[in-house]
């Protein structure tokens, strides 16, 4: 009886899983392609070795992300190999930062700004990661999370020229980060996997568990809110000076 009763959950959750695999993708609003032409992926050392010949042979995605660094002094182990990589495709390049809640700003905008490659071409602005999930359990109140990533943004603008984009929830842009977007002109880049963002987003981060040729595994995969004359014209706009 006890052996009928676990294979049967063990079937269930078989079940269950499978409907997950199936109903997943139907649940999900994608950007349409006539829409939204310019398409980017962000990527890290979870992704693991990476066939950058075969992953640039398509015009499937022209930009990239590629994590750097994480609070005061972790520095991804495939950042500079993967930068070297995109370097040989035709994908722009950018770098991001996850912000960490338990570590001063300061600390955290020297590792990220001594990560940075010297400018090597066309590049995206660089990014501010800013997530709860995976963060510091000792959360900061809005107005020192806001204070301490004015302090983060200008540094990385004051040494690149580009004032950085701010990844973040469509919950923490609206509550939390609300002055980086409508005092400071941060431009956002928005994760909404379900649906279609409501907000003023020039990123959107629509796919968790995109599934291209030269990556094994899932990888993120993103829309650009533009064409690709406008994706031109903003990558153009933001030309970067040597990192001190």
């Amino acid at each position: 009886m006890k052996r009928w009763v676990l294979g049967g959950l063990g079937a269930l959750a078989l079940l269950c899983t499978g409907l997950a695999v199936v109903v997943w993708p139907l649940m999900q609003e994608l950007p349409e392609l006539e829409q939204y032409p310019i398409r980017g992926l962000d990527l890290s050392h979870h992704q693991g070795e990476i066939d950058w010949y075969a992953l640039g042979g398509h015009a499937t995605h022209q930009f990239v992300w590629i994590k750097a660094t994480e609070g005061g002094d972790w520095v991804d182990s495939r950042f500079a190999e993967n930068w070297e990589g995109v370097r040989t495709t035709e994908m722009v390049p950018g770098a991001y930062h996850f912000f960490t809640f338990c570590t001063p700003a300061a600390e955290q905008l020297e590792n990220f700004l001594g990560q940075l490659p010297a400018p090597d071409g066309p590049r995206l602005p660089s990014v501010v990661d800013v997530e709860v999930e995976g963060n510091c359990s000792e959360r900061p109140t809005p107005e020192v999370l806001v204070a301490e990533l004015r302090l983060f943004s200008q540094g990385v603008e004051d040494a690149t020229g580009q004032r950085p984009m701010v990844y973040t929830t469509h919950k923490l842009a609206t509550q939390d980060l609300r002055p980086l977007f409508e005092e400071d002109g941060h431009s956002l880049w928005v994760r909404s996997i379900h649906k279609v963002p409501t907000d003023d987003w020039v990123i959107w981060q629509y796919q968790a568990r995109g599934q291209v040729e030269g990556i094994e595994g899932w990888v993120d995969e993103n829309a650009f809110a533009g064409s690709a004359q406008e994706f031109e014209d903003w990558v153009g706009s933001s030309p970067t000076k040597p990192v001190p």
